[in-house]
């Protein structure tokens, strides 16, 4: 399977962040911060026969006309068979009938997900254990961290405070791979 590598310009040129978006991104964590949100635990399938694993999120904002339903999965051998490592599909579901309107393959998380497991094991390969053990370590404290700081942190700064969070946590991170990589990188 053949890995397409986009610079940022060509990027910039096809993903645009619009006000359309920073809109529905405020209006998520605001309904969140409202209690108008129905969001169940993700449902986790482990497939460990063939080293794979399927997680199910999907989420209800009170008032709305639609909802999805995601089922991305992680199944790390296949390519070998030359698939994808992270198949996903979002099924949308009419918040009024329960039926089905679009099927869509969802490949953004998945991508990104991948493609920090492999930056993680590939920084220090002679350390990939310990590489991936730090990698799920940070994510479980990340997330444990935004889940009890998320809302007061959107309730009191909104995006900007939420954008400039995170643009402090990305350069502390950038930091801690450079300082990894001067102080291990010859171990």
């Amino acid at each position: 399977m053949k890995v397409l590598v986009l610079t940022e310009a060509e990027l910039r040129e096809v993903v645009v962040v619009d006000q359309a978006a920073v809109k529905a991104i405020e209006n998520a964590f605001t309904w969140l911060a409202q209690g108008k949100v129905s969001m169940p635990p993700i449902m986790h399938i482990e497939v460990s026969e063939h080293q794979g694993d399927v997680d199910i999120k999907s989420a209800y904002v009170q008032g709305l006309d639609r909802f999805a339903v995601k089922i991305g999965a992680g199944f790390f051998q296949n390519y070998k068979l030359g698939l994808p490592n992270s198949p996903a599909m979002m099924v949308v579901l009419s918040s009024r009938t329960g039926m089905a309107g679009l099927f869509t393959i969802f490949f953004t998380f998945e991508f990104t997900i991948v493609t920090s497991i492999s930056l993680a094991t590939e920084l220090l390969p002679g350390q990939r254990a310990t590489m991936m053990a730090c990698l799920l370590a940070a994510s479980g404290l990340g997330r444990s961290i935004g889940a009890l700081t998320g809302i007061p942190l959107w309730l009191g700064g909104g995006i900007r405070a939420t954008s400039g969070i995170s643009v402090a946590l990305c350069i502390l991170g950038l930091i801690s791979i450079s300082w990894g990589l001067k102080h291990w990188g010859g171990k």
